[in-house]
């Protein structure tokens, strides 16, 4: 009979043989997303396109109308053409303040994106914002769930922190903005610059194997190695 401390060796080397095993089969099937870059003023974007409710309440309803009543690309339209070319002179100082609301909301941004990651949407589905929070189904199923222990350590010490310290950064560099040709360069500046450099797949995939630091906690820190087919 095992004792204790052979038990709890065994149990360590049974999670990491699991866990090797999911990224090893799902690793035949994954096919990297590709596009273009994403910037922040994309990334605002789709923010107030995908979760309205939420961007009203940091923006304002005011300023939220102004955001969607184009249709589309209020922020990257700015970053590439100017507050000119999007809106009259007199609704400049909204879009300043708007900026900046989005800017200092990293916390209201980073819990709208996590809870949305605990619903998830079906991979047929998923399009645009969508890429940030959400796992591929395959991986969603091998692990239990969102609701299973790795599914919410993925949310909690993943998604959560990387939000809440690109925002962090973002309010930051908005703070020292002083001319329209600064905001116009914030605006287009790519996400990946401000830390948000993995689509929720590439960052589950980074933290189960333990890469750059990053773990889960159940995995005790060890890494998981993976055999690339």
């Amino acid at each position: 009979m095992l004792n204790w401390a052979d038990q709890k060796k065994q149990k360590k080397s049974d999670k990491m043989s699991e866990m090797k095993l999911i990224m090893e089969r799902w690793d035949k099937y994954l096919v990297e997303e590709e596009g273009g870059e994403v910037t922040i003023g994309d990334f605002f974007d789709a923010f107030a396109s995908y979760m309205p409710s939420t961007f009203s309440k940091i923006v304002g309803s005011s300023a939220a109308k102004i955001a969607v009543s184009g249709g589309a690309g209020l922020f990257a339209t700015i970053a590439t053409g100017g507050l000119g070319a999007v809106a009259a002179v007199a609704a400049a100082p909204l879009i300043n303040k708007m900026i900046d609301r989005l800017a200092g909301s990293g916390e209201a941004i980073a819990k709208a994106v996590t809870a949305r990651a605990r619903e998830q949407v079906p991979d047929d589905k998923r399009a645009g914002l969508d890429l940030y929070f959400d796992i591929d189904d395959g991986f969603e199923n091998m692990i239990g769930g969102m609701d299973d222990k790795i599914g919410k350590e993925f949310i909690k010490y993943g998604l959560y922190v990387d939000y809440l310290d690109a925002f962090n950064q973002i309010k930051a560099e908005k703070e020292r903005i002083e001319t329209e040709q600064e905001l116009q360069a914030f605006l287009a500046k790519p996400l990946r610059e401000i830390g948000i450099d993995k689509t929720a797949n590439e960052l589950f995939k980074a933290m189960m194997r333990g890469e750059d630091g990053m773990n889960l906690p159940s995995m005790d820190s060890e890494r998981v190695a993976v055999k690339e087919i």
